[in-house]
């Protein structure tokens, strides 16, 4: 038997908490109109666990799914109408002739901009109380001021999946399977240190800026 207290009965129980919030998370996106409600949970369950808060993770997820679910799940409407929006104009663009591939670069781009959106947004609702409007001007503004993070979130997020389709072909089921096991909370998990470092660091000017004053 191990002891929790030790660094192996630590990093175990984080483990478990990983494979717990996985099923939570998968579970939670069902409805599909709970993802946003299930990302801005999730992220603040793990800022937390990274601030070294001893909460039981199942209750703090509850908490914060709670409270954030009308912004979060405004946010993610709208995430999901513009992401929809863009991929079937990749698919009537691919009808097109003349300029189609200018068009679909511009696209693609637009498409990723969401996507660099929907990463950033979720953990916004929970660290900083605004309107969705003022969510969203910020999100604009941190994905300028902190473009090398940007890069390293979509490193995380979509760096397997390119790494199978280009190199790996026949490894989909096993990526699948380590998405449905734990992999998709590790991702958020990984994330959450990144935008832990960009809150704390915006945490940190606003303090100087006051101290200046």
């Amino acid at each position: 038997m191990f002891k929790y207290d030790s660094k192996f009965g630590r990093f175990m129980t984080k483990i478990f908490d990983l494979i717990m919030l996985n099923v939570l998370f998968l579970l939670m996106s069902i409805p599909i109109i709970t993802i946003g409600a299930n990302l801005a949970a999730l992220y603040a369950v793990f800022l937390q666990m990274i601030d070294k808060n001893e909460s039981p993770v199942l209750k703090m997820y509850l908490k914060h799914f709670k409270e954030n679910f009308r912004q979060a799940t405004t946010a993610w409407l709208i995430v999901l109408s513009i992401i929809v929006v863009l991929i079937l104009d990749l698919f009537v663009i691919s009808e097109l002739d003349g300029l189609r591939r200018i068009v679909v670069y511009a696209t693609v781009i637009f498409l990723i901009l969401a996507v660099v959106y929907s990463l950033f947004i979720f953990p916004m609702i929970y660290k900083f109380k605004n309107t969705i409007w003022e969510q969203s001007k910020n999100v604009l503004l941190l994905m300028m001021g902190y473009f090398p993070w940007v890069l390293i979130l979509l490193v995380i997020n979509l760096g397997p999946l390119m790494a199978v389709y280009k190199w790996l072909p026949n490894a989909y089921g096993l990526l699948i399977y380590f998405y449905l096991f734990i992999g998709s909370a590790l991702t958020l998990y990984l994330n959450a240190f990144i935008f832990n470092r960009i809150f704390n660091h915006l945490i940190g000017l606003k303090s100087e800026s006051l101290l200046k004053t």
